[in-house]
């Protein structure tokens, strides 16, 4: 501020007829943004004090604290609060932290809040723009729509012993590692992802059996994005006007060419195939490509959405469990005896109904 003083001043004395009107540009400029900034207070929502030029992200921003730690400090310096205003550089936004309001956005109020802040276009990532995480309009509305079926209870239930099988898989390879040092991220990804491609393809993903698999491989390529498309995502985030004239996919090429070989191998073998198929997902959007008019191009990008939200956001929390259980041996013991006696009184066995009586598992 004060070398754009001194720089304003300077071109005052010696260029008066340009100066003026550059400062009042400046001034008017400066009033914009500040009471830009009063948003929050003008709502009477509580909000962090705004820096002029970069909003509340400023530590985001130079790399000095992640988004979810500036979350943090502003979770506990509002504690009593049900929200809390800020500022993406000049964009207003909220961070809600009162249970029930969450519950209402995720379920009751969800359409009012669909949107995401990355807006995909759909000729740059044509399979991403089908994503219901980043879909946006009505391209979010039948996305959810061709989604949803595949996923109600009893589709959930039938898929159930296909789970079982991939979690005595799972106890089996972790038996393999007694003795060893384990990364809890890295077995839970193997597990979530040779479970979701089981669930959705009918396919061993081999994650068990190979140290480095062509799923597990392909589901770290999805995350990989160029420098460009980096610079992309930040200002998808931050400066979404600007973002949308960056013509770079997110999707690298070599994944999105595996997975539409993959889907379309597998419709060619399912559409040749004598008897019964497999009723997996992929076989639950085919039987509702006519009904939904679907293309390819949807199917494909629905089973790369399953795939992706499947097995990463699933890991996460796996992983994150796996430690704390082995930390806290009690909460083990504990658990174990409520499967334990769920699991005898149904002689035995563990099944879906059983799992919606685990409360303790499921709190």
């Amino acid at each position: 501020m004060l070398m754009s003083s001194l720089l304003l001043g300077g071109l005052f004395l010696h260029q008066p007829l340009v100066a003026v009107p550059l400062i009042a540009l400046v001034a008017l400029l400066y009033w914009l943004v500040k009471h830009n900034y009063k948003f929050w207070e003008i709502e009477g929502v509580p909000y962090p004090k705004p820096s002029l030029l970069t909003g509340n992200l400023g530590p985001t921003l130079s790399l000095k604290k992640h988004i979810s730690e500036l979350a943090s400090d502003w979770y506990n310096a509002y504690a009593d609060k049900p929200f809390v205003g800020y500022f993406k550089i000049f964009t207003p936004a909220i961070m809600v932290k009162d249970p029930v309001l969450v519950k209402n956005i995720l379920t009751r109020d969800f359409d009012c809040f669909a949107n995401n802040d990355i807006l995909m276009d759909k000729h740059q990532d044509p399979l991403l723009a089908h994503n219901p995480t980043l879909a946006t309009g009505d391209r979010w509305k039948r996305s959810r729509a061709m989604l949803t079926p595949s996923f109600t209870g009893a589709k959930i239930k039938q898929l159930f012993p296909v789970m079982e099988s991939v979690a005595d898989a799972f106890v089996t390879f972790i038996g393999r590692q007694v003795g060893q040092e384990l990364e809890a991220k890295e077995i839970a990804a193997r597990f979530t992802t040779q479970n979701i491609v089981a669930c959705t393809f009918s396919i061993d993903g081999d994650c068990f059996a190979e140290r480095e698999s062509e799923f597990r491989r392909m589901g770290r390529r999805v995350f990989d994005t160029s420098h460009l498309a980096t610079l992309k995502m930040m200002m998808a985030v931050f400066l979404p006007t600007v973002a949308k004239y960056i013509p770079v996919p997110f999707l690298l090429k070599e994944v999105d060419e595996w997975i539409r070989s993959l889907v379309a191998n597998l419709i060619i073998q399912r559409s040749a195939a004598e008897g019964t198929v497999e009723e997996d997902l992929l076989q639950s959007f085919l039987k509702n490509k006519e009904k939904s008019n679907a293309t390819q191009t949807e199917i494909t990008a629905h089973a790369l959405t399953i795939f992706l939200e499947g097995f990463e956001t699933s890991s996460n929390v796996l992983g994150f469990n796996l430690y704390r259980l082995a930390k806290s041996p009690e909460v083990q013991q504990k658990l174990y005896e409520e499967l334990k006696s769920k699991i005898d009184a149904n002689g035995g066995r563990l099944d879906f109904d059983v799992m919606q009586q685990l409360d303790y598992l499921d709190w």
